[in-house]
């Protein structure tokens, strides 16, 4: 490994000149930038994912080549004030990058594929909290393996989602070390893309991206495959709007489901944006398509405390300059609530999203520098000042929200709602079950409440937190300590 190869190209900024477009998604809600920054070394440095950080700031993993050099793979760490901290290169010798999380004892895994006696195969490494490598573990399958999104399991190891041979996508579920306990394997037809992945509340996994559709086209189409605790397949679940269409992005939501994005073919040179929200059963709740003159592409999402939902993705069009980052906000039915591009005027593309709407969004993609080659791009918004009211619906509802900031700290803000008067109860476990923390709040009325997990003499590492409000059901979150 090298030591830090990253030079910043534009220097701290104001808030570039942005666009409000289209009337039907411009309210004031939506948040200015607080930083740009834009990193590169001499050739292509594509950034393809980002994690959020306990200070704020963020780590974004990749992939980076050079006339001299076919592939490296590298994590560059920015704080809160988007100052560089560090950044690394990974080879052996050709090797790329594409998933990040935090490591449950500290530092990140990432992954990706990688060359090993001219066979392509999976690996995750594991770095410390300043990029030195602590492990590395690789993955056949059979003669080609890439793994695509990792994230922590409650018992300290990892999930993570893969595409390889024989027409499949693969779920890999590994210890607190990267190795492989199990393997799941769902056949879709070709293996074009790995969206995501997630376990959920039950101990059961997501793992969502793009396949063939039916015949006789076999058009891709977006799906959302699940599997049991032990690594059993439990079902496959694919939508198809008619058209081609690509899934790049997937998150769980709080009602134990998952929000697929992506993008629908609209013709042979444009594309519109697409979203799919299925139920814990993969059935679809809503699907909504967002289309204007040009092409435009949903990349990330993440579900806000009030059941809201932001994606990010990037677009040619809503009055962008040549291709620019957006934020795009909705209520938890699907309705539009506003939309904000982001960007320099050049070509930005291919954002992943970070951080919160307390401590502000980070999106990380790419930029086409005049004159040069692809380089990271990295913006950050500023904090989300008001936050939508809870829907009718959602009030009437016994519900948790996502927990914020999550990973966290120091304090972890849980907001809740019950539908009557109730005796509240909060419950926080370890990932051997020994409940750990535990808070009486006694009758609380009817409508939205708060409560604040404070980390204080407990260790680094995953916690559920059980809400339970006089009886079943009971929901919990899973939260992340990082010290």
């Amino acid at each position: 490994m090298s030591p830090m190869f990253f030079q910043c190209r534009y220097s701290y900024c104001a808030a570039m000149l942005l666009a409000l477009i289209a009337t039907a998604f411009a309210q004031p809600q939506a948040p200015d930038t607080l930083w740009t920054r834009t990193f590169g070394g001499p050739g292509w440095d594509y950034a393809e994912s980002v994690v959020s950080t306990a200070d704020g700031g963020c780590a974004v993993v990749g992939y980076a080549s050079d006339d001299t050099v076919p592939s490296h793979a590298f994590i560059l760490c920015l704080n809160s004030q988007g100052d560089s901290l560090w950044g690394r290169r990974y080879g052996s010798p050709e090797i790329s990058a594409y998933a990040i999380c935090l490591a449950t004892d500290g530092g990140f895994i990432f992954g990706g594929w990688m060359l090993d006696s001219g066979l392509v195969v999976g690996y995750l490494s594991k770095v410390d909290e300043e990029g030195m490598q602590v492990w590395r573990k690789t993955y056949e399958g059979g003669w080609d393996l890439d793994i695509r999104a990792v994230c922590p399991t409650a018992d300290g190891g990892y999930i993570v989602g893969a595409r390889g041979p024989g027409l499949s996508m693969s779920l890999l579920r590994t210890d607190t070390q990267g190795r492989e306990i199990w393997r799941c394997r769902f056949y879709a037809g070709t293996p074009f893309w790995v969206a995501g992945v997630d376990e959920l509340a039950d101990g059961s996994f997501f793992l969502a991206g793009t396949c063939d559709g039916p015949p006789p086209t076999y058009p891709s189409v977006f799906f959302l495959a699940k599997a049991s605790a032990t690594g059993d397949s439990l079902w496959m679940r694919t939508y198809w709007p008619a058209a081609d269409a690509w899934s790049y992005g997937m998150t769980t939501t709080s009602d134990g489901g998952a929000l697929l994005c992506g993008h629908i073919e609209r013709d042979l040179n444009h594309h519109d944006i697409y979203l799919v929200r299925a139920n814990n059963d993969g059935d679809t709740v809503w699907t909504r398509t967002f289309f204007n003159t040009g092409s435009s592409s949903a990349h990330d999402a993440m579900e806000l405390p009030d059941g809201s939902l932001v994606i990010c993705g990037g677009t040619n069009s809503y009055g962008a300059q040549e291709s620019d980052y957006f934020l795009l906000k909705l209520s938890a039915a699907g309705d539009s609530l506003w939309m904000r591009l982001y960007g320099t005027s050049g070509v930005e593309q291919a954002p992943r999203l970070a951080g919160s709407a307390e401590t502000g969004f980070i999106l990380a993609g790419w930029t086409l520098v005049p004159g040069r080659r692809w380089d990271i791009y990295v913006v950050k918004t500023a904090p989300l000042l008001t936050v939508d009211p809870p829907t009718e619906e959602i009030v009437n509802h016994f519900q948790l929200y996502p927990a914020y900031p999550n990973p966290f700290n120091s304090v972890c803000t849980m907001v809740y709602t019950v539908p009557r008067p109730a005796d509240v109860e909060f419950g926080v476990y370890d990932v051997t079950g020994r409940l750990v923390r535990r808070a009486l709040l006694g009758q609380q009325g009817p409508g939205n409440h708060e409560w604040f997990l404070n980390g204080s003499g407990m260790a680094t590492g995953t916690y559920f937190v059980r809400l339970s409000a006089g009886g079943p059901p009971v929901q919990t979150q899973k939260v992340l300590l990082v010290k």
